[in-house]
């Protein structure tokens, strides 16, 4: 994944960059403590610190191992107590932390038929969570698609889609 994208959001162009050493964990329902756990016996060769939480997710400092931190996410993915990991953003030039939470509002133009929309579903291999009619829907990344923001930015550039932003965690 590129350490920037570019994409429109909230009516203007917006460049988002990953953080370098931040990742935000969720553990799966009841095993907050397991997921701590396995966080550490991944953090513990690259020493991490707790940062705060975001949400669901606790944010961490996980200097990346010898593997990379594309490596790092992607083990602490497939522990049983994670329900969720990912990189955390930023918008160029600001400092608030963003969590992509892994849906994106999708809005078609009307000229395009059901029968594209699919396709185009399928395509980038989404989810859907809830059609709003007209072309509008709210749609959920798989362990087939890109991550939410670099999702958002090939569908802004398909023909028919009018919107395609990525949804963040709240700050509690």
């Amino acid at each position: 994944m590129a350490d920037a994208v570019a994409l429109s959001y909230r009516n203007r162009k917006v460049v988002f960059e990953k953080c370098a050493e931040l990742v935000a964990v969720r553990a799966r329902a009841g095993m907050a403590a397991a997921m701590q756990a396995d966080v550490d016996s991944i953090a513990s060769a690259s020493r991490s610190a707790r940062r705060l939480t975001i949400g669901a997710f606790e944010v961490v400092e996980l200097r990346p191992s010898t593997a990379g931190l594309e490596q790092d996410l992607d083990r602490l993915r497939a522990r049983p107590s994670v329900a969720a990991a990912s990189h955390v953003f930023t918008v160029k030039g600001q400092t608030a932390l963003m969590v992509p939470d892994g849906h994106v509002h999708l809005q078609f133009d009307r000229s395009v038929s059901a029968h594209q929309q699919r396709a185009v579903l399928t395509r980038f291999r989404l989810q859907v969570i809830e059609e709003r009619g007209g072309g509008d829907f709210l749609v959920r990344i798989t362990q087939g698609s890109k991550n939410p923001l670099v999702t958002a930015a090939d569908l802004q550039a398909e023909p028919g889609v009018i919107l395609a932003e990525p949804e963040f965690v709240d700050a509690d």
